[in-house]
């Protein structure tokens, strides 16, 4: 019987939330609770079929509405659940939040 002990792989996929809603394009929008556009739920329905054949045991997500629809749909697809973890928010832009970059480059030339 042999003894030897066995190595465990992990894999580990990091994805993006998909194309969020058109209100913030051009925008800093890091700490914004905003949502997924139609084709960023595409783009993520596009990612889950490229990853079909991979198993996951968990999903983690940042607790921003973007993040958390996209986990979704990978979690539907995987059949596992969604963890949300604070640790994984995007940054917060500060005074630049919601700004696009040209009002950005007006006030702080």
């Amino acid at each position: 019987m042999d003894e030897s002990p066995r190595m465990t792989i992990t894999r580990f996929w990091l994805v993006r939330h998909g194309e969020p809603t058109p209100e913030v394009r051009g925008r800093c929008y890091g700490s914004l609770d905003i949502g997924l556009s139609l084709e960023g739920r595409r783009q993520l329905e596009r990612v889950a079929e490229n990853l079909r054949s991979e198993r996951f045991s968990a999903i983690y997500a940042s607790p921003r509405k973007r993040t958390m629809e996209s986990a979704e749909i990978l979690a539907a697809r995987h059949a596992c659940g969604v963890r949300t973890e604070t640790g994984l928010r995007e940054i917060d832009f500060g005074d630049f939040e919601g700004l696009t970059y040209d009002e950005i480059s007006k006030r702080n030339p």
